[in-house]
């Protein structure tokens, strides 16, 4: 039976490459995948009468966005934050984690902390650095080890805008229901009615009927799991029992 170490690398491996994921994009079905496999596997499948592919894993048709090319669609396409955040902490626990500013140097060196703001693992040096800069004196740092990695919030990585890959997204459309920057605002967005923060976005979404619905859905899909759970341990114990007798 598989351990949950092995269902913990399942969650973080691409089913295509077969390896962790190197910047992992989703399609809109929200499978995952390395965006150099995506990009590989688009080029392959790319069907010009249809304009698009289908996704490797559950075969959604996907059409291709019409204001870029098939070369460049795959980078176009969101990152999984929520993987990256994943890998991140899974590395930090295996002490594989490598300090993020001097990987940005070509240089090689062990993680000693994790900065929760700026949410990168960072060496003795750079840890030192980091505390001593005027920027980053405020942050919350954590020493790495094996019980700390539990206190590193699973999900805090920023969200950067697609168009704008340096600026941090702020703002959502309700008009176009697309998150977007202060770039974006001003130039795509400046004639929409209804254009806000994310934070206010959010709660506004927390108290929709769709939201609740949803949770509801969750909530008997557990229910019906948990049965499913039991019942599959009993038709085990009684098996086992058969066996022996």
């Amino acid at each position: 039976m598989a351990t949950a170490v092995d269902k913990k690398e399942d969650l973080t491996t691409c089913s295509i490459c077969f390896e962790t994921f190197k910047k992992p994009k989703h399609f809109p079905c929200l499978h995952s995948f390395c965006e150099g496999c995506i990009q590989t596997y688009i080029t392959k499948t790319f069907e010009q009468a249809r304009g698009g592919v289908n996704c490797p894993l559950c075969r959604m048709f996907i059409s291709k966005p019409c204001d870029i090319t098939v070369e460049k669609w795959s980078t176009k396409l969101p990152i999984n934050h929520i993987l990256v955040s994943l890998i991140d902490l899974n590395e930090t626990k295996s002490g594989k984690k490598l300090c993020a500013a001097c990987s940005r140097e070509n240089e090689t060196e062990s993680a000693f902390s994790w900065c929760v703001h700026c949410s990168e693992a960072l060496c003795k040096v750079c840890d030192r650095s980091h505390r001593r800069s005027k920027a980053s004196s405020n942050h919350k740092l954590i020493e790495l080890g094996e019980d700390t990695s539990k206190d590193i919030p699973l999900y805090h990585a920023d969200v950067y805008c697609t168009e704008h890959s340096e600026e941090k997204v702020k703002a959502y459309c309700n008009d176009h229901s697309i998150v977007c920057c202060m770039t974006c605002v001003m130039l795509k967005h400046r004639k929409c009615d209804n254009v806000g923060s994310i934070e206010d976005a959010a709660e506004e979404k927390k108290k929709s009927n769709e939201i609740k619905e949803f949770h509801q859905n969750l909530q008997d899909l557990k229910a019906s799991l948990e049965k499913l759970c039991k019942n599959r341990t009993e038709n085990l114990r009684t098996f086992e029992s058969d066996i022996k007798r």
